[in-house]
């Protein structure tokens, strides 16, 4: 009866590995922790079980479908950028959208926007949020939103293509730059 049984399993396995689907492999706690370390802004233990439970791929999938987290506009009163870092961190950290909120974090690192040169909070939350839409999209989506934020460097936007900009680019003089 018990070799019965091994070659009942046996034949499944072997169909479904045939069929091209798979039982996915369990997954280590420390395997768990250390994707999720590098996908989202840290574990912790339910999102490790979670993870455990449904898989790599499903919880992919659970993150592509997440609606992104709001980030307010900055209240009358804000002068600084401390109240739209504290709702980023805030969302980073206890959002259920984290894979989206580390994308658009990265993509913060890459696409810089300083906030001693643009001093206004109220075009830093735009920001957040086209990076946050933009993090699972297409590249020249984001390039394309990149260039046209208001909070994008205003010395590049519009000047690439007129007639002084590509005489005083062209210009072998240093000083004429």
């Amino acid at each position: 009866m018990l070799a019965s049984k091994r070659i009942r399993v046996a034949l499944v396995a072997a169909l479904a590995l045939a069929c091209g689907k798979r039982a996915p492999a369990p997954i280590a706690s420390a395997g768990a922790a250390r994707f999720l370390e590098q996908a989202t802004f840290g574990p912790t233990p339910a999102s490790v079980a979670h993870l455990q439970q449904i898989g790599y791929d499903a919880w992919l999938d659970e993150q592509f479908a997440e609606t992104p987290s709001a980030i307010d506009e900055p209240g009358a009163t804000d002068m600084d950028l401390a109240a739209l870092q504290r709702r980023f961190f805030v969302n980073a950290v206890q959002g259920k959208d984290q894979l989206r909120q580390r994308v658009a974090f990265a993509l913060s690192q890459i696409f810089v926007v300083s906030g001693n040169k643009v001093g206004d909070p109220g075009a830093f939350s735009p920001w957040l949020r086209m990076l946050s839409a933009d993090a699972f999209g297409s590249y020249p989506a984001l390039l394309r939103d990149v260039t046209l934020s208001p909070a994008s460097p205003i010395r590049w936007r519009g000047r690439v293509r007129t007639k002084t900009t590509r005489a005083r680019f062209c210009s072998s003089s240093p000083s004429a730059w």
